[in-house]
């Protein structure tokens, strides 16, 4: 009588069990190089971008100073930001520049303005520049004037010896919206820094 050999059971085979558990923790150990490089990658873009966003945010605020204690300034005792000189490449009129004797003499809002003033801030380093479009938004007016008055400065109340009525000074205020970025990324988002202030003369 011929022996019959031992049946093979699937179930309890464990040829190959070495190669496919070599071959999981190879996968897993591949995914998790590969975690750790895009969470280096992305630190790395998410820091210098973030860099980047406070340089364009240090040069708007500096443009705002520059743009309300000068442009505003000079613009207020009738120099137009066209006349008024380069200051050594930095300042260039903006597209609204033609209307911005009309907005600081004017009240009313002027949102669809696109800039009255291009302030360029060099890098000191030699590294792109930061480019900022400074505009005035609004303008509210009131009774200052450039030329000094004796009548404005006071109390609002009439003189009791000569009955003349002296006027309350109301400031004219003018909100200013300032938009910097870089020159050589100018079509990147996430380095540009808007800033919006009020100024009161």
């Amino acid at each position: 009588m011929r022996s019959i050999g031992k049946l093979s059971k699937p179930l309890n085979n464990e040829d190959g069990i070495a190669l496919v558990t070599a071959l999981m923790l190879g996968m897993f150990g591949m995914l998790m190089v590969a975690a750790l490089l895009f969470m280096v990658t992305t630190g790395t873009w998410l820091s210098g971008s973030q860099a980047r966003r406070q340089t364009a945010l240090a040069a708007a605020h500096g443009a705002n100073n520059f743009f309300a204690e000068e442009v505003i300034q000079r613009g207020i005792e009738g120099t137009n930001v066209a006349a008024m000189g380069d200051y050594n490449g930095m300042l260039a009129p903006g597209p609204s520049a033609g209307n911005f004797d009309f907005k600081l003499n004017n009240s009313g809002f002027f949102n669809g303005d696109q800039g009255d003033a291009i302030i360029t801030l060099r890098s000191p380093t030699g590294g792109p520049d930061i480019v900022v479009t400074a505009t005035l938004v609004s303008t509210k007016r009131g009774n200052s004037e450039a030329s000094e008055s004796p009548f404005l400065p006071g109390p609002g109340v009439a003189d009791p010896q000569t009955g003349v009525t002296a006027l309350q000074q109301v400031p004219a205020l003018y909100q200013i919206r300032v938009e910097g970025q870089r020159a050589a990324n100018a079509n990147l988002p996430v380095e540009r820094a808007q800033l919006n202030s009020l100024y009161m003369y």
